[in-house]
C-alpha cells in the first residue's frame, strides 16, 4: 500500500492507511510459508489474528490494514498474540 504507515513488533508487521476506504475497515492477515510450513498452522494463526483484531475494528473505521506475521508468531499463545497486536494498534 502506497502512503501507508508501518509499525513493527517482534512477531508482527502492520501497515495501515487511514481514510482509504469508505466502506468501513478492510483487513488482511498474511502468514507466509516461510513463517510456518504447514497450511493448517498458517490458517490457525490467520484466524487468531482476525479474532484478536475484532475488538479493535470500530476504532479503525475507514482504514485499510495489512498485518504480516513474522517468524516466531505461530509459537505465541492467543493471549500473547492479542496483547502484542493490541500494543501495535494502540500506537496507531
Amino acid at each position: 500500500m502506497r502512503g501507508a504507515r508501518a509499525f513493527h513488533s517482534p512477531h508482527f508487521f502492520v501497515r495501515i492507511k487511514n481514510g482509504a476506504s469508505s466502506e468501513g475497515v478492510k483487513v488482511a492477515a498474511v502468514v507466509s510459508a516461510r513463517v510456518e510450513k504447514k497450511a493448517v498452522k498458517r490458517n490457525l494463526l490467520r484466524r487468531r489474528m482476525y479474532e484478536a483484531l475484532r475488538s479493535h475494528l470500530p476504532t479503525l473505521c475507514g482504514s485499510r490494514l495489512v498485518i504480516t506475521a513474522k517468524k516466531g508468531a505461530p509459537a505465541l499463545s492467543f493471549k500473547e498474540l492479542q496483547s502484542e497486536l493490541s500494543a501495535l494498534l494502540a500506537r496507531i
